[in-house]
């Protein structure tokens, strides 16, 4: 886990520093790209935070500052977690349509539900119940399916975030 995470992350700074600096890519895709991959940072340093504690803090993708990198502090890990999924619901999708209704990227809403269980572990009840309560109160976009047939699917109103299969019929 610890090494997957750390792959993550360092392709996640990639996506960062390049998009950032790119003429190729730019305006409201580069702004996506960036807020998809502040999700995937933060998502990977809650579990890496949860499961170890204390843990690098690795934000670039310079091998001379990660090589050299010491744990950081678990509350220093959680500000930055936050300050990614707070940056990261700014541009990231408000709906699903872009991806032709699939929940297989990660949304506003995939934002939301995380930093909500982030307050949670922070002991932030006001601050976890405003997240939690922003989904909830979004009937428009996720209800309970009554059919067990339609929970897992791509397009179920049940799932927030869901990652795709990469092989065919194995999920």
């Amino acid at each position: 886990i610890w090494q997957e995470c750390y792959e993550y992350i360092y392709h996640s700074n990639a996506l960062i520093e390049n998009l950032e600096n790119s003429k190729a890519v730019s305006g409201v895709l580069a702004e996506q790209l960036v807020a998809e991959a502040k999700f995937i940072r933060a998502f990977s340093y809650f579990y890496l935070v949860n499961l170890f504690g204390d843990v690098p803090l690795l934000l670039t993708t310079d091998y001379r500052q990660n090589a050299v990198a010491t744990r950081t502090p678990a509350d220093g890990v959680y500000t930055q977690i936050i300050a990614d999924l707070m940056d990261a619901r700014k541009a990231l999708p408000k709906d699903f349509t872009a991806f032709g209704g699939e929940r297989i990227r990660p949304t506003m809403w995939a934002a939301n539900a995380l930093m909500a269980r982030v307050f949670l572990y922070q002991r932030d009840w006001n601050s976890a119940e405003k997240q939690a309560t922003s989904l909830i109160d979004s009937s428009n976009l996720f209800s309970i399916v009554q059919d067990l047939n339609g929970v897992f699917l791509a397009r179920s109103t049940e799932a927030i975030w869901q990652l795709q299969p990469v092989v065919s019929n194995r999920n």
